[in-house]
């Protein structure tokens, strides 16, 4: 293999472009609007770098969990403003009080998604909440690099395919900390802009939800000011999403939808979680955490005087956790929706991907 051009399950990491000595490799999309590397052939001088770091081909590091466990902030106005208990919050909040940066995924005007680099607690907000669709993150290795170089600690937060290139790029070092956060599966920007309207989506966004706390709903917001909201009820978009309709080809076959995970630390929603709360404490999300490795549990015990933590059983956690088990599956609703979608978009597409979901999202709104 000459370099990444024949990598036929590629995850949208873009690692490759950053790490190209020639950068001959460029940014270009596929028919639904994924991010995939392109390689100028007549620039390139076949010395490898790009696959040696490449998650679909290089050998994964990847560790069994040494502890789970189920931890929420004790601040409940905290713990709302986050998609389930807070804990990726309080941990990069540890980091950045220590000194080091954050790299995380942040809705970033007009309209993209984007990891950015937060070095102070006010730029933290924009890392906060579940973001359904996939990051760019063209530029953050170079950044990670010098943070690296500068001895700073660096705390990575991404989905496992995204952490895998961070840690294959960097080969682990000291003061790198990294978090995956348990993944479905990630449509294209293109996709959730296709399924906004054009007026709305031609006014200023300053920022966009996906749920709040455990409450699934899609917004956009202007400031504080709601422009737009669609309850997951009658949301094509999230029913797309949860129904798998619209990842990356990789996401059907992903390698790190599995209980070996690839950061120090995994963090998602403790769905199952059969832990008996106070009143004063249900409703709200928890955390569930897979500790594995010792930065891991650094991580988390950085944060004890600010949550709740009560060990759980992995039996528990993959419960109700399909991603930490298996990919979603490639159905025929799947290869529908690829089908049509070029033809006649995106709303007609998935309406004729899953008729029978459109039509009773229809009798619930009427």
């Amino acid at each position: 293999m000459k370099n990444i051009s024949e990598v036929t399950n590629c995850y949208g990491c873009l690692s490759c472009v950053d790490r190209c000595p020639t950068k001959c490799i460029s940014v270009t999309e596929t028919k639904l609007g994924h991010q995939i590397p392109y390689v100028d052939q007549s620039k390139c001088v076949e010395c490898g770098a790009c696959i040696k770091i490449c998650p679909d081909i290089t050998n994964h590091d990847l560790k069994m969990p040494l502890s789970v466990v189920a931890a929420w902030n004790v601040d409940i106005n905290e713990r709302l403003k986050s998609s389930s208990g807070g804990i990726a919050t309080l941990i990069a909040n540890e980091i950045i009080n220590g000194g080091g940066v954050v790299y995380g995924c942040s809705f970033e005007e007009p309209f993209e998604f984007k990891h950015i680099r937060c070095e102070n607690i006010a730029s933290l907000a924009k890392l906060r909440g579940s973001k359904y669709v996939q990051s760019n993150t063209v530029g953050i290795y170079t950044k990670i690099r010098q943070d690296l170089k500068d001895n700073r600690k660096v705390l990575f937060i991404g989905t496992p395919c995204q952490v895998t290139a961070v840690n294959n790029y960097f080969n682990k070092p000291k003061n790198l900390f990294t978090v995956d956060l348990i993944c479905h599966g990630v449509p294209s920007v293109k996709i959730l802009k296709e399924s906004i309207p054009k007026q709305i989506l031609n006014t200023q966004i300053t920022n966009v939800e996906f749920r709040q706390n455990t409450k699934y709903q899609f917004s956009l917001l202007k400031g504080r000011f709601t422009l737009y909201n669609r309850p997951i009820a009658t949301d094509l978009y999230l029913k797309a999403f949860f129904t798998g309709l619209d990842y990356r080809e990789s996401c059907y076959k992903c390698r790190f939808a599995h209980i070996m995970r690839s950061g120090d630390i995994t963090l998602g929603d403790f769905w199952g979680l059969k832990l008996k709360l106070p009143v004063y404490e249900r409703g709200y999300g928890v955390s569930l955490c897979l500790i594995n490795s010792e930065k891991g549990y650094n991580l988390l015990r950085s944060t004890n005087k600010q949550t709740k933590q009560h060990i759980r059983s992995l039996e528990e956690a993959v419960l109700e956790n399909q991603p930490l088990v298996h990919p979603k599956k490639k159905t025929f609703r799947v290869r529908l929706f690829n089908c049509l979608y070029p033809h006649i978009g995106f709303r007609l597409a998935t309406i004729c991907a899953i008729p029978e979901i459109y039509i009773k999202s229809k009798i619930i709104r009427y």
